[in-house]
């Protein structure tokens, strides 16, 4: 799956799992995962996510971290579940790529989020002004 993904898109993924040792998540979640995208320079974010400012990122990551339930640290060589939600995610972003570069970005892997309307990472895009059909317009503008 992840050999259509970009190396900014691979990162993120592995920097959600990273998240989720350091949580002790039993999952790697959305929210991990924007919690993976916020973890390398967030100028692509910034950039994608209208009026969007580094301190808006933030935000957004503490909000993130408050909500992650704690436990004991998971080593990165055990392999930890993607749920349903994720994998969604995942599908969505590649159905996205298909309509343009081919490659799964960063930005279509947060419009994957914004499409899976129910998960909390869903809701704090939006919360902090993250729009679907702008950010689709944006990534197809990048073809």
């Amino acid at each position: 799956m992840f050999e259509r993904f970009s190396e900014n898109a691979r990162r993120a993924v592995f920097f959600a799992r990273a998240q989720a040792s350091a949580f002790g998540a039993e999952e790697i979640t959305p929210e991990l995962l924007l919690l993976g995208m916020l973890q390398r320079p967030a100028l692509e974010l910034i950039r994608l996510i209208h009026e969007m400012d580094e301190d808006g990122l933030d935000r957004m990551r503490e909000q993130i971290e408050a909500e992650i339930p704690r436990g004991n640290q998971i080593s990165l060589s055990v392999d930890v579940p993607v749920p349903q939600e994720l994998k969604r995610v995942f599908e969505y972003a590649i159905e996205e790529s298909d309509t343009g570069l081919k490659t799964v970005q960063p930005g279509h892997l947060l419009i994957g989020i914004l499409r899976e309307a129910g998960c909390q990472a869903a809701g704090l895009l939006r919360a902090n002004g993250a729009e679907l059909e702008v950010l689709r317009q944006r990534m197809l503008s990048e073809r």
